[in-house]
């Protein structure tokens, strides 16, 4: 490794093997890239983290076929005399962001907005990652998600509560529970706002109608009325990277007694 500032080149030939045991390649292609030792002014451990609301990595976002993708990157440096200077990213066609700004009455975090909108009539999964650098040169972790095009994500269109206390949430589409972990559902008062309850669908789920709704058992009755807010990866499709369903709140009917 370079012990010395400047511009550095690398040449790497990537080959591929019919077995572990072959020696003639299949394919062979070289790459060659630069890049940039700095004198930076702190280490790594100050280095930009992303805040809370950044889409996890590894997330799957289905865009469906006519509409937008909008999302926030919000990035935060470790000390307020250092500012965020870019959020680079590798994107698909389509995708644009707006210039790093402050968030307003924050002296710490930064951000960018992004939007995507795909022409591609075709489903394809596209990868888009992301990497904030601060004024003192020091990085973020790369965060990459993935983008599927004319693919709707799932959608929760109903919920009732019978009278056995089973919460049922109704899906657009067949779905499955996350094996990573998942978005809570959250039931929360109509009359206050107040949170109620609360369920991790990974553990608290069943499946249910053919894969199309799931089932929670309540511990106690609600004697009111109550919205449930599903919040994003709640469920997931078993199509590409797993799409995630779409954050939606919905009103609490009553099913059959």
């Amino acid at each position: 490794m370079p012990t010395t500032v400047g511009l550095f080149g690398v040449a790497v030939q990537i080959e591929d093997f019919l077995t572990p045991a072959s020696t003639i390649p299949l394919s062979s292609i070289p790459l060659q890239f630069l890049f940039e030792v700095i004198e930076g002014d702190g280490t790594c451990v100050d280095a930009p983290v992303y805040g809370p609301t950044v889409l996890p990595v590894e997330s799957c976002i289905g865009v469906s076929p006519g509409s937008t993708f909008t999302t926030r990157i919000t990035a935060i440096v470790s000390t307020p005399t250092r500012s965020i200077v870019s959020i680079n990213t590798v994107s698909p066609i389509g995708l644009s962001t707006t210039p790093v700004q402050q968030v307003p009455g924050s002296a710490d975090a930064y951000f960018v907005d992004v939007t995507f909108t795909s022409a591609n009539l075709a489903q394809l999964q596209e990868i888009f990652c992301f990497v904030a650098e601060d004024s003192g040169g020091l990085t973020s972790n790369q965060r990459c998600i993935f983008l599927v095009t004319a693919t709707s994500p799932p959608l929760a269109t109903s919920a009732t509560i019978d009278s056995n206390n089973l919460l049922t949430i109704i899906f657009d589409q067949p779905i499955t529970i996350p094996t990573s972990p998942a978005g809570l559902v959250i039931i929360t008062s109509l009359q206050t706002g107040l949170q109620l309850l609360s369920f991790n669908t990974s553990v608290d789920a069943t499946l249910a109608r053919g894969n199309t709704a799931l089932l929670f058992q309540l511990p106690f009755s609600l004697g009111e009325t109550v919205l449930v807010n599903v919040q994003r990866h709640v469920v997931e499709t078993n199509t590409f990277c797993g799409v995630e369903n779409d954050p939606t709140t919905i009103p609490v009917g009553r099913g059959p007694k």
